[in-house]
């Protein structure tokens, strides 16, 4: 796996691991609150973390694109 995301609900953070040549992962961001998760394998991917921690009964009030 090229890209990971690894949520950690506690501290509401995403933090973003890449695939070297070596064989390990590297941390490339940890991000929280309203910053965007920036992804290396889906460039135009652009939400920020809040949204994936928001109440369930808050996401069908998202617009759909």
């Amino acid at each position: 796996m090229p890209e990971y995301w690894w949520v950690d609900p506690g501290s509401r953070t995403v933090e973003v691991l890449v695939l070297q040549s070596s064989g390990t992962y590297r941390p490339v961001a940890l991000v929280e609150g309203q910053a965007a998760i920036p992804s290396v394998q889906i460039p135009n991917l652009s939400f920020p973390v809040d949204s994936i921690f928001m109440p369930l009964d808050l996401r069908s009030t998202l617009p759909r694109s």
